[in-house]
């Protein structure tokens, strides 16, 4: 079926209808890439161009001066008589000589038989003759005279008679000496020939369908196979500045860079073994109207509900306003689903894509109405055979008529394999349910199949962190966090727990602290009070502290301890004496009492 598709593209070429379709396949041989580079190809990668030549605009300096005329430059010359020597040819064609008359001693006498008789010869029959042996000429001589000369003037300067030569604006003409060919790139030096084209081999594998004999069925799964495919950006040929990019479909029909609506369901129909005896076939959409017309298999949007597999013929929205027979198909689609109302269509254009259209839309001419096969075979339909707790089931599933091939579905779309047949036998666990221990140190994690009964169980430690101190008035928090569970269907937990005591707050010192301070308060108090009772300390007491010194302090040093002690007094006094110093080293004390200290 390739072949025809080919050959209809070969004979089109010929064909008056056809040259609308090739239009942009000449436009590709004919290469009209002398377009000026616009925002499209500027936005490309400037760098990346495949026109094979270098951008360059011929400057003042890719030109030279370049003397033409052929002369060198000279002064000229005339000759004169100074230019001539004489010379003298001899003409008279003899050469100068004595002369020479023959004489007696020029010759030598011989007698020569002269009769013819075969007889004893006589002196009769001989002759005398003379002959010439001194072996010159006779001449009278000859001396050459003036007459004997020929005198000429001829030309001995070596130069030519010429008005001379000064080379003048006329000599010159300004020539290209860049050796660069001038080229600006345009849109198609961005072109990349190689870009996204595909071998026979790849071509065949993306429409590669299990062909069931179901024809639309598997018109659409074919088209299915297609879906989101795009033209090349990068691989392009220009036409009236109109980027017509690569496409599978134009390679599949030998035109590569042609609009490819239709080359596309001829695609579809040529992988799903359609021929076109079943359904007519062209590579122009108003031929494949015409023909689908003729076949008898043509409806209008008003007589027909459309069916998935059926092909709806468009005509532009210039002509939608037309009468009908007025109309030219431009596009092609296959029908996926339709209605009394609306028809939804996969198409070619810049991608591959499902549109929906109105049947009242003008600008559906109609639909060729896809027969049925009268020899189809539907595929069988197997039930699910439900998994249990230990045995794996098998899905509802499609078995083709060969008994081959497996699917999901009863128009064989999608294929199932093996594997995927499988429903895993598996549990019918309930919800996980999770205990922790008493002091939180772990977590156990349980859950029991509802049909068999067989439980899962997994205990795992958990960490413990302190998250909320306690205090006096609240008890403290810790949050314990399990570890991760080996078995996925349990998660790791997390709990806080109020577990922290509140803090118990410190008992005051009782009197019966005065014995243990008595004997060491004593010796150690001596040398750090001496200096803090010079006269000069009075200035650093605090007036406040004056009230507190009651009026029976003895000069002496009691050893009994007022109860005002604080609690926190230490048995060794610190040598700095804070001004709140206990009544026993008072800042007023007398001057008297420094040796009894």
């Amino acid at each position: 079926m390739r072949d025809f598709f080919v050959s209809k593209v070969n004979r089109a070429r010929k064909d008056k209808l056809g040259k609308r379709f090739l239009s942009l396949v000449m436009a590709l041989v004919l290469m009209l890439s002398l377009l000026p580079l616009d925002a499209s190809a500027k936005s490309a990668d400037a760098a990346q161009t495949f026109c094979g030549l270098e951008e360059h605009e011929h400057s003042s300096d890719c030109y030279a001066k370049v003397l033409v005329c052929g002369q060198e430059e000279r002064e000229g010359h005339t000759h004169t008589a100074d230019c001539y020597t004489e010379t003298k040819t001899l003409i008279c064609g003899q050469e100068e000589s004595e002369g020479h008359t023959h004489s007696d001693d020029c010759y030598a006498e011989q007698e020569v038989l002269v009769c013819q008789e075969d007889h004893e010869h006589t002196a009769d029959c001989y002759e005398k003759t003379k002959e010439l042996v001194c072996g010159k000429e006779e001449s009278e001589g000859h001396t050459h005279s003036d007459d004997c000369w020929k005198t000429e003037s001829v030309l001995s300067c070596g130069l030519e008679e010429t008005e001379g030569h000064k080379h003048k604006k006329d000599c010159y003409e300004k020539q290209l000496v860049c050796g660069k060919e001038e080229h600006v790139h345009s849109l198609i030096c961005y072109s990349d020939p190689t870009a996204d084209v595909e071998t026979k081999e790849e071509i065949d594998k993306s429409a590669r369908i299990y062909v069931t004999g179901n024809w639309a069925r598997d018109l659409i799964a074919v088209a299915y196979t297609q879906w989101g495919y795009r033209e090349s950006e990068k691989n392009y040929t220009v036409y009236n500045g109109v980027k017509k990019g690569y496409t599978r479909y134009g390679a599949w029909a030998s035109s590569p860079y042609a609009d490819w609506n239709t080359l596309f369901v001829s695609f579809c129909f040529y992988y799903a073994h359609i021929t076109g005896d079943i359904m007519p076939q062209a590579l122009d959409a108003q031929d494949w109207l015409n023909a689908v017309k003729a076949a008898g298999k043509f409806a209008r949007p008003e007589d027909h509900a459309p069916q998935r597999g059926d092909l709806a013929f468009f005509c532009s929205a210039e002509d939608a306003q037309k009468p009908q027979e007025q109309k030219t198909a431009i596009r092609v689609g296959i029908v996926l689903s339709g209605s009394a109302s609306s028809v939804s269509v996969i198409e070619g254009g810049k991608a591959v894509e499902s549109h929906g259209y109105e049947l009242a839309d003008k600008t559906i001419l109609g639909f060729a109405v896809m027969p049925q096969n009268p020899n189809y075979v539907a595929p069988t339909y197997v039930e699910e055979i439900p998994a249990t707790c230990t045995t794996d089931g098998v899905k509802a599933h499609y078995v083709t008529a060969d008994g081959k091939y497996n699917f999901e579905d009863a128009d064989c779309f999608y294929r199932l394999s093996d594997k995927a047949m499988v429903i895993p036998a598996a549990h019918s666990f309930g919800e996980v349910s999770y205990t922790w221990a008493e002091d939180h140190s772990t977590l156990t994690a349980k859950r029991v199949c509802a049909a068999c009964g067989e439980a899962e169980e997994e205990t795992v430690e958990a960490t413990a962190k302190v998250t909320k101190k306690a205090t006096a008035e609240e008890k403290g928090e810790t949050t314990y966090t399990s570890k991760k569970f080996q078995n996925k269907a349990f998660e790791a937990q997390s709990i806080t727990v109020d577990d922290i005591p509140v803090l118990v707050p410190e008992e005051t010192v009782e009197p019966t602290v005065e014995p243990t301070v008595e004997p060491t308060v004593e010796p150690t108090v001596e040398p750090t009070v001496e200096p803090t009772v010079e006269p000069t300390v009075e200035p650093t007491v605090e007036p406040t502290v004056e009230p507190t010194v009651e009026p029976t302090v003895e000069p002496t040093v009691e050893p009994t301890v007022e109860p005002t002690v604080e609690p926190t007094v230490e048995p060794t006094v610190e040598p700095t004496v804070e001004p709140t110093v206990e009544p026993t080293v008072e800042p007023t004390v007398e001057p008297t009492v420094e040796p009894t200290v």
